[in-house]
This record gives C-alpha cells, sequence and structure tokens, in this order.
C-alpha cells in the first residue's frame, strides 16, 4: 500500500501524468509486486552491468535526489547496462520509475534503465551502504559502527 500512496502523492503533486498514475497503479494491483520490468539483467548490448540502489544513492533520506545523481545516471546509461534496485519498503520498482521521471530524468534515459526483481548480476554495484571486501575480514566491532550509522 505504501507504493500506492506514494504514487498518488508524485500524481497529486502535479509530477507524474494522470495516465502514468493509472498504468502504475494498474501494474501494483494486478500483479501484486511492483517490478516493472521482469527480464533479468546481464551482460547486454554495452557488455557492462552497474547495479545502483535507489535509495541512499538516487535518492536522499529526505525524499530528494541526491544532489548530481540524476545527471550522473544519465551519462551511466549510456555506458552500462545499468539495473536500479528498489527494496518493497521504499516503494516498490514502479515507484522508482515514476519518481525517477517526477524528477527529471529524460525518457531516452529512463527507458535504458531495468528494475530487476532481485539483485542482478553486475560488473559494478552502487549502494550507500556497502563495505568494501577486499579478502580479508573486517572487524565485526567496525561492522557494527557501520550498522549503528547506516539507521
Amino acid at each position: 500500500m505504501r507504493a500506492l500512496e506514494q504514487l498518488a502523492a508524485l500524481h497529486r503533486a502535479g509530477s507524474i501524468d494522470g495516465a502514468r498514475f493509472a498504468a502504475a497503479k494498474r501494474h501494483v494491483l494486478e500483479r501484486g509486486r511492483l517490478d516493472v520490468d521482469p527480464r533479468p539483467v546481464g551482460p547486454a548490448r554495452r557488455g557492462r552491468t552497474l547495479a545502483i540502489a535507489f535509495e541512499g544513492v538516487l535518492r536522499g533520506a529526505s525524499g530528494a535526489p541526491i544532489f548530481g545523481a540524476l545527471a550522473w545516471l544519465e551519462q551511466a546509461v549510456e555506458r552500462f547496462d545499468v539495473a536500479v534496485i528498489v527494496s518493497e519498503s521504499a516503494g516498490g520498482d514502479a515507484f522508482a520509475s515514476a519518481w525517477l521521471e517526477a524528477h527529471g530524468l529524460p525518457s531516452h534515459a529512463l527507458a535504458r534503465i531495468r528494475f530487476p526483481a532481485h539483485k542482478p548480476a553486475a560488473n559494478v554495484y552502487l549502494d550507500a551502504r556497502a563495505v568494501r571486501f577486499d579478502g580479508s575480514f573486517p572487524d565485526v566491532g567496525l561492522l557494527l559502527g557501520y550498522a549503528v550509522a547506516s539507521q
């Protein structure tokens, strides 16, 4: 239901038109899922896949785009097969697609983005909460510090 509420808020604000709102709402209600594009993501036309977390990388805690995110994303779709990973609690895939459009991502860039149902196999992952594994296991106390900071 959160996804429907967020879609309705975008529509009320005039950020998405009635047709886009109706299509996204119908998708959510008919399928019970929010995946916009169920096709698997992997090496394709450019041979490189970039998986990006929606929350914390593209959309900030305030609900606004992270500064520079959309311009960067527009460039990224030219060089990578881009998969945006959206959790159900963040509003789901239909919401993320509408949100990107509402915040000015050009339609040609949006058309090149996939919203997989699960974290895809990718060459590069971009996630605000990830800790890079370099072959040695980090101190558990250090991980606890990361977990507390991300709440």
